[in-house]
């Protein structure tokens, strides 16, 4: 599963932190990854959004991708 890093713009001017996971769901920092679990089955994301316990994104205005650094083992081809 990929997932980035992102700071939200909330509409009203709120800014928040979160994860996006396969560029299709968000999780905001503080809310739990079991959450992440439930939304994943079709049967669960369906009861959830019945219960109004999912949004679809009507209030966030922007995403804006952090840059992550990323250490690497490979330290490319040995130049002689």
């Amino acid at each position: 599963m990929g997932y980035q890093n992102v700071t939200i713009m909330l509409r009203g001017g709120e800014e928040r932190r979160g994860t996006v996971f396969n560029t299709e769901y968000l999780l905001y920092s503080g809310e739990p990854v079991s959450l992440l679990q439930r939304i994943t089955e079709p049967s669960q994301r369906l009861l959830m959004s019945e219960r109004r316990e999912l949004g679809f994104g009507e209030r966030i205005l922007s995403l804006k991708f952090a840059k992550q650094l990323m250490k690497s083992s490979c330290h490319g081809p040995k130049v002689y």
